[in-house]
């Protein structure tokens, strides 16, 4: 036979030919999940997002990193991060992100820890007109700041549960003030 026929094999030959595709079809498979990842996550990559600070000087129970933040009632970013405020410890300070192709927060907004009954909370943003400004970092801050109010559902507290509760918030004390636009659609009346 001659040795350059394609029925003629080396015996040192046998084996590699199986392994040769393998190897190969394993670089192919790991280029394709790579594509995958990329194509799917594409709306993550090109997504624009701005965060937010929001500080509260009450508990915020139920409310963790990756938590929803809606902007009346439309989910439009998420928690990032909740910590205790490293210059003040009495406020609890949360940071957001937003994705600026839904909405734009402005300076008349307000930010409120909206409980559900399972426990879990979330953040619901109110207010905001047209007219007002977008909101912008203060000199020397990293991020701008969105008013932080009292969720005045939890004003309905019975009052046995608020003289178990000593500096328990009630509506309207220990808060910043709202304009009218806001308070009209809260509950707190």
């Amino acid at each position: 036979m001659n040795r350059h026929s394609p029925d003629a094999r080396d015996p040192g030959d046998q084996g590699r030919a199986p392994w040769r595709v393998v190897v190969r079809s394993f670089y192919v498979a790991i280029i394709l999940v790579v594509a995958a990842v990329l194509w799917l996550g594409r709306t993550e990559f090109s997504q624009e997002v701005k965060r937010y600070y929001i500080f509260y000087r009450y508990p915020v129970t139920g409310l963790s990193k990756g938590a929803d933040v809606h902007y009346n009632g439309i989910p439009v970013g998420r928690v990032v991060d909740v910590r205790i405020d490293p210059d003040n410890i009495e406020l609890a300070q949360l940071t957001i992100e937003v994705d600026l192709s839904i909405v734009r927060i402005k300076s008349d907004a307000h930010a409120f820890l909206t409980n559900i009954p399972s426990g879990v909370s979330y953040i619901q943003i109110i207010g905001g007109t047209r007219e007002a400004e977008e909101l912008q970092p203060k000199p020397g801050h990293r991020y701008a700041e969105i008013a932080g109010s009292f969720d005045c559902s939890r004003c309905r507290l019975s009052a046995s549960t608020r003289r178990l509760t000593p500096g328990w918030p009630s509506c309207g004390g220990g808060i910043r003030p709202l304009s009218s636009a806001v308070l009209a659609r809260s509950c707190c009346s």
